[in-house]
């Protein structure tokens, strides 16, 4: 029995063995196998790949500028350039050609437009471009420079005012004390305040701050908008007056009266407030407390109403500033950016409460809204006041201390020869 499974054992060893020696045959002796692969091959950053070319763009002429400066202002500039290979933007810019200010655009593209930002008006920046590709290799520019414009406008001319006689209207007013100060433009019409220098007729043009019209019609009103504007120029937004000439037999023609018809017909109008509307005093804003603006005396301050909030068919907005016995008026206009509507305004020399109203006129719907407001007058004009104007502070020190030292001679003149009197007796 024992032998009889041995025998089964073995024989099972043997199949298996045949069974394996051929499902995987064996060579032998073993044949030599030669192994291939295909490895891509990257260029990666070999130093003798080229940096990417700065040129014209391929629509525009070899002899076109490969920078550009476009929607150059006051605050901010834009910057564009073109590259054959898509590369980043790069723009190193400053007021010395240490530059020291940099802005990146991480996307590689061959069309870059960089916008500088936060800049000083009339100032001479330098900047260089640069591009750089995706395997490191950059180019940049040369030096290059721009010079930022000047788009900011002299105050309105305060205390505007139309007084009519026979024929006759006498414009009088106190020019602004900014420093580029260069002229008052006053255009006249018999519709409605000019709202700008190109529109109605010019009928003075200068430094002077009155002038007369004469050969006028009795009893026809007429408008007035001064600007006052500066070398560039630019143009402030306009200070407004009207009058009626008339003749001793003629009955006193009435004040002007601005028709008022209930906003609720306007909605967006309506629903203005004083808190939408924006008060600046030498660049930084003030809130009206109680709905009152407190200035100093002969200070500027700037009324600004974001664009949004008013109505695309607006025509004029006007802020009044009275008291019972004066009344000046501006014109709001929009600002070069189109985000606001914007006067900069010289407030009363004289120190008091005036109301402060701003009209909003709607022509194509034919309504008026109104903001009431106060203007508070404090103080007159101190020393930084008078800086910001250009007047110069009169001071009495010196003449005090002169007043001093001649009395002190005086006197020790008068004891010298009060001894050598004694003497001689």
């Amino acid at each position: 029995m024992r032998n009889l499974l041995t025998f089964f054992v073995i024989i099972i060893i043997c199949l298996s063995i045949i069974q394996f020696t051929s499902a995987q045959p064996v060579q032998w002796p073993p044949q030599d196998v030669n192994v291939s692969a295909v490895v891509p091959q990257y260029p990666g950053p070999p130093h003798d790949l080229p940096a990417p070319m700065i040129t014209p763009p391929p629509e525009e002429p070899e002899t076109a500028p490969i920078v550009k400066i476009i929607n150059l202002k006051d605050t901010s500039c834009e910057i564009t350039w073109y590259t054959e290979d898509p590369s980043t933007s790069i723009v190193d810019y400053g007021q010395t050609p240490e530059y020291g200010k940099t802005i990146l655009y991480d996307e590689l593209v061959q069309y870059h437009k960089v916008k500088l930002e936060g800049l000083e008006p009339e100032t001479t920046y330098h900047f260089r471009v640069r591009s750089r590709n995706q395997y490191g290799k950059e180019a940049a520019t040369g030096d290059y420079t721009f010079t930022t414009l000047d788009l900011t406008p002299p105050a309105n001319v305060s205390s505007f005012q139309a007084k009519a006689g026979d024929e006759m209207i006498t414009l009088i007013w106190q020019n602004p004390f900014d420093e580029d100060f260069e002229g008052v433009k006053i255009q006249m019409s018999t519709q409605i305040y000019p709202g700008s220098p190109e529109e109605g007729t010019t009928i003075y043009d200068g430094k002077e701050e009155t002038t007369e019209i004469r050969s006028l019609q009795n009893g026809v009103r007429y408008y007035f908008t001064a600007f006052a504007y500066d070398e560039v120029p630019n143009y402030a937004s306009g200070a407004i007056a009207s009058a009626m000439p008339w003749s001793p037999e003629m009955p006193y023609p009435p004040a002007e009266e601005i028709p008022y018809i209930p906003p609720e017909l306007v909605p967006k109008i309506s629903e203005l407030e004083l808190s939408d509307i924006s008060f600046f005093i030498k660049g930084v804003q003030v809130f009206p407390e109680d709905g009152v603006i407190t200035v100093t005396a002969g200070q500027t301050f700037k009324i600004s109403i974001p664009f949004e909030k008013l109505p695309k068919v607006l025509k004029t907005i006007i802020t009044v500033i009275a008291d019972d016995g004066s009344v000046y008026s501006y014109l709001l206009r929009i600002n070069d950016d189109e985000t606001a509507y914007e006067a900069t305004i010289t407030a009363p020399q004289t120190a008091k409460t005036y109301s402060l109203t701003i009209v909003i006129m709607d022509f194509k719907e034919g309504t008026v809204a109104r903001i009431e407001a106060k203007l508070k007058v404090e103080g007159v004009l101190g020393a930084a006041a008078l800086a910001a104007t250009g007047i110069e502070e009169v001071s009495f020190k010196p003449l005090l201390a002169l007043i001093a030292i001649v009395l002190a001679v005086g006197a020790i003149v008068g004891y010298l020869i009060g001894r050598l009197r004694r003497k001689a007796i």
